[in-house]
């Protein structure tokens, strides 16, 4: 259903080392499930005549940020990164332990992990929007503003209480 609708609704996909990684993941998960991604998959005939999904360093449809970032020994890592900015980054779970954690069946971990992941991506998108001049500085400081504020609400729910370590790390 994920494809479908990515396909339908033509958002702009979001990642960090989305391209090498989580796209590929979808495509072939959706491969091996015998998904039909038609609209997902539409790619223009020259790389400036439209939205492709596949193709993040022409299109905008999928904006990798560590495509836009790296280069050689500055490449930075998002956990890096995502410190660097004064964001949390990685809390308790590192990536080389996401393939224990899964032997050991803990999927709440797991989850978490991910979850804790995309809140620093982001936040690192927000500030390359803002770097890059689609933000004013007010709008900038009343999203990080909404956006913890909505961290704080959902850290209150039961299965949500990890996210008060990533706020707790997040001085304003």
């Amino acid at each position: 259903q994920f494809l479908y609708f990515v396909g339908k609704r033509r958002p702009q996909l979001v990642g960090y080392n989305s391209a090498e990684s989580d796209l590929q993941v979808l495509i072939q998960r959706g491969m091996i499930n015998e998904v039909s991604a038609p609209e997902f998959s539409e790619r223009p005939a020259k790389p400036w005549e439209g939205p492709d999904y596949f193709d993040s360093r022409n299109s905008e449809a999928h904006l990798d940020i560590l495509k836009k970032l790296s280069g050689g020994a500055m490449t930075p890592r998002l956990d890096e990164l995502a410190k660097l900015c004064g964001y949390p980054g990685k809390i308790d779970v590192k990536g080389d332990q996401v393939t224990d954690l899964w032997l050991e069946r803990d999927i709440t971990k797991i989850v978490e992990y991910n979850q804790i992941d995309t809140l620093n991506t982001y936040l690192v998108w927000l500030r390359l929007v803002y770097f890059s001049g689609k933000l004013t500085e007010e709008e900038y400081f009343d999203e990080t503003e909404q956006f913890r504020t909505f961290l704080e609400i959902e850290s209150e729910k039961e299965e949500k209480a990890f996210l008060t370590q990533f706020t707790e790390k997040w001085p304003l």
